[in-house]
């Protein structure tokens, strides 16, 4: 996250936690799904730290307590939901549409997040030329 920033780091950990996820939905060799199990693995947890460390550095101490427990809540009732969706689907012997499901959720979301990465950095950019 030095090198990168604490931003871009999370953006690369969710985009590798797409892509992981998509591509299981097509793997049928067992080592290749262990090792992309293990990428999985390793995102999440990347992903997680660099969302703490990005809380830390931008959210003041008096607040950050509130904004995590926010933030806590809003994906808890995002869980509750794809679960209850999930249950549904595999349910009905169609395990293969759940990973489809979650596989384009999280890609449209990673795209979501690049498209307002990139946005942030023009305007930084911009804002960074007009004072020079």
């Amino acid at each position: 996250m030095k090198r990168t920033g604490t931003e871009l780091a999370i953006m690369l950990n969710i985009s590798l936690f797409a892509l992981g996820i998509s591509i299981i939905f097509f793997m049928k060799l067992l080592p290749i799904y262990f090792s992309i199990v293990f990428l999985l693995a390793f995102a999440n947890a990347g992903t997680r730290v660099a969302r703490n460390t990005f809380m830390m550095q931008k959210i003041p101490n008096i607040i950050v307590g509130r904004v995590d427990s926010c933030f806590r809540f809003i994906t808890l009732g995002i869980r509750i939901l794809l679960i209850f969706f999930f249950t549904y689907v595999t349910a009905n012997d169609r395990i293969g549409l759940a990973f489809l499901g979650l596989s384009l959720l999280l890609l449209s979301s990673a795209g979501a997040g690049w498209i307002l990465y990139k946005r942030k950095q023009r305007k930084q950019s911009a804002l960074l030329k007009s004072v020079l």
